[in-house]
C-alpha cells in the first residue's frame, strides 16, 4: 500500500526543536507569497545553478497550517546538506527531505481572525499530539492562491473519534470561488480508492436537493452544502481514515480533502511505525502532505 510507506517520513519533520520565533501576520494569499519569498531568498538567491520554488501542498487541522514546498536545489554530501539546513532552517520551516536536486521543506502557522503566524515546529507537534480534533483538511495550493475558499464542519462524535459502522451523519461544506466553478465530492481512501460502503446519502444545497457529482457555484459566490454520509454495518478498515475529496471541473487532483478517522480505528501496530501512536494526527498530516505518489519518486520516501 503506498500510503504505509509514506509513514516512515513521520520522524523526518517532528524530530527539530527550538521555542523561540518571531511574529508577524498576515491573509492566506499573502502568507503564502511570503513562504515563497523568504525561502527563495534563503536558499537560492547565492546557487550557482537554476532554483525554483513550488508548493507541494497545504494541509490544516483547525487553526494550525502546514504549507510544504520543494526547492530545486539539492545536494549530495553531507557538508553540502548541512549548508542547506543552515540556510532554510527556522524555528516554525523544517526540511523533510534532501535529495540530489531538490530539497522538500515544511513551515508551521497558525491562524486567528484570518490573521496567520509563524508557528513554532515544537509547538506544532505538542498540540497536534493529543487533540480535541482529529479531522485534517488538505488544499491544492493553486486552488487557495486564486483566492478560493474550503472549510467544513463536522459531526463532534467525527471530531473527536471518528464514524462508527451502522451509523449516518452530515458533513457541512461551505466555500468561496471567484470565479464559475464546477464542484464533484467523492469518498475515498488515503490511496485514492473508492470505499464502497461510505456512501453519500444526501445531498443538499441553500435547502434544495443537489447532485454530488455536479455542483455548480457561481462567480464570487459563497456555497453551503450538506452532504449525509452513510457506513455500512460491516463498515472496516485498515487505513485510519477516510477522505471526502472534492474536485473541480478541468482538475485531476482535488482542490480539498477532508480527512476523517475510522471508529473504532485500526491497530497502528499494522503500520510497522510505532511513532504513529504517539502522534497520530501527525501521521494523518504527513500521509496528507506527501500522499500523491504519482508527484513523489518511488526512493524518496
Amino acid at each position: 500500500m503506498p500510503c504505509m510507506r509514506i509513514l516512515f517520513s513521520l520522524v523526518v519533520f517532528v524530530g527539530f526543536a527550538t521555542t523561540i520565533f518571531s511574529v508577524s501576520t498576515s491573509s492566506l494569499v499573502d502568507t503564502m507569497q511570503r513562504v515563497k519569498k523568504l525561502a527563495t531568498e534563503s536558499l537560492c538567491l547565492k546557487a550557482n545553478t537554476n532554483c525554483n520554488f513550488s508548493f507541494d501542498t497545504v494541509v490544516r487541522h483547525r487553526d494550525i497550517w502546514a504549507f510544504s514546498f520543494s526547492l530545486t536545489k539539492g545536494a549530495k554530501r553531507e557538508i553540502e546538506k548541512k549548508e542547506i539546513r543552515t540556510k532554510l532552517e527556522t524555528p516554525n520551516r523544517r526540511i523533510l527531505e534532501i535529495g540530489e536536486n531538490t530539497t522538500k521543506t515544511i513551515e508551521y502557522f497558525r491562524e486567528k481572525e484570518a490573521k496567520f503566524s509563524p508557528l513554532d515546529a515544537q509547538i506544532f507537534y505538542h498540540e497536534t499530539l493529543n487533540p480535541k480534533s482529529k479531522i485534517v483538511i488538505k488544499y491544492s495550493p493553486d486552488f487557495l492562491l486564486e483566492g478560493s475558499k474550503i472549510d467544513y464542519t463536522a459531526p463532534l462524535e467525527w471530531e473527536r473519534e471518528g464514524i462508527s459502522p451502522g451509523t449516518k451523519n452530515t458533513l457541512h461544506i461551505t466555500g468561496y470561488t471567484p470565479t464559475a466553478t464546477a464542484f464533484r465530492f467523492n469518498i475515498q481512501d488515503l490511496d485514492d480508492k473508492p470505499i464502497p460502503k461510505l456512501t453519500f446519502e444526501k445531498c443538499e444545497a441553500n435547502a434544495s436537493v443537489c447532485d454530488a457529482n455536479n455542483f455548480f457555484n457561481p462567480p464570487n459566490k459563497k456555497f453551503s452544502i450538506q452532504l449525509e454520509i452513510k457506513a455500512a454495518r460491516k463498515l472496516q478498515s485498515d487505513q485510519p481514515v477516510f477522505k471526502c475529496a472534492v474536485y473541480t471541473k478541468g482538475r485531476d487532483v482535488p482542490v480539498a480533502e477532508i480527512a476523517i478517522p475510522f471508529k473504532p480505528q485500526p491497530n497502528y501496530f499494522l503500520f510497522g511505525i510505532v511513532g504513529f501512536l504517539f502522534g497520530a494526527l501527525v501521521a494523518v498530516m504527513t500521509l496528507l502532505i506527501r500522499s500523491n505518489a504519482k508527484r513523489i519518486r518511488p526512493n524518496a520516501l
